[in-house]
């Protein structure tokens, strides 16, 4: 199982924008990682940025934020990191790294948040309007589904091989409806194997890198396969 937290590196810059070499291994195993991706000429920059830096200062002790700016040169990138002064998490300021980053994970829109577990798994990603409308309550989901496994059995298949399919190579996110996307909550979903349509309450197992959707039919049926 792939740990893509190794492609970020050690090498980062605190909100005083001072070099700092920090381990990601040494994240303690409670806190989820949050990849967090925006341009300082986003229409919602200050908005959306505004809610991460207070969600990483909520959220300090069980998440850690690090903050990759995505602009085109050192002028931007400065009035971009201008807005992180309070920002208590990491600011990854790497073109090389960023450039592996984009391209392993397809990111073609900003914003962007990756959500990993401290295996370097990943657990959901959210576009523009996932963050826009991201709450505590989101959050506070996965920080419980870390801490407390046995009563929260949503990830039961999130982690260890065996929450590799044959049907799908990715990690499947075993979710309640209220982990989606908005957008489902107001229709039907469809099964991408049996192409069978469920209302929003179904079980459902997706990926949270491509959007893959299986129904809890066909999971049963690859699991046992």
């Amino acid at each position: 199982m792939d740990n893509y937290l190794i492609l970020l590196g050690n090498e980062f810059i605190n909100s005083d924008l001072q070099p700092i070499k920090y381990e990601i291994n040494n994240i303690k195993e409670e806190k989820i990682i949050c990849l967090f991706f925006n341009s300082y000429f986003h229409p919602y920059f200050t908005e959306i940025n505004n809610k991460i830096i207070n969600f990483s200062k909520e959220f300090q002790s069980k998440l850690q934020f690090i903050y990759i700016p995505c602009d085109e040169n050192e002028e931007e990138i400065s009035l971009n990191l201008q807005n992180f002064k309070n920002f208590p998490g990491l600011i990854l300021n790497s073109n090389k790294i960023k450039e592996k980053i984009f391209l392993k994970f397809s990111i073609n829109t900003i914003p962007y948040l990756i959500i990993f577990d401290k295996k370097g798994h990943i657990l959901d990603t959210l576009n523009k309007n996932l963050i826009i409308n991201l709450n505590s309550s989101y959050l506070n989901k996965w920080v419980n589904l870390i801490e407390f496994p046995i009563k929260y059995k949503t990830m039961e298949i999130c982690l260890g091989d065996k929450a590799k399919l044959s049907c799908h190579p990715h990690i499947l996110v075993y979710s309640d409806y209220t982990l989606k996307d908005p957008s489902y909550h107001n229709c039907t979903w469809y099964c991408d194997i049996c192409r069978g349509h469920h209302a929003k309450t179904d079980k459902n197992f997706y990926c949270g890198l491509c959007g893959f959707d299986l129904c809890d039919k066909c999971y049963k049926t690859y699991k046992e396969s």
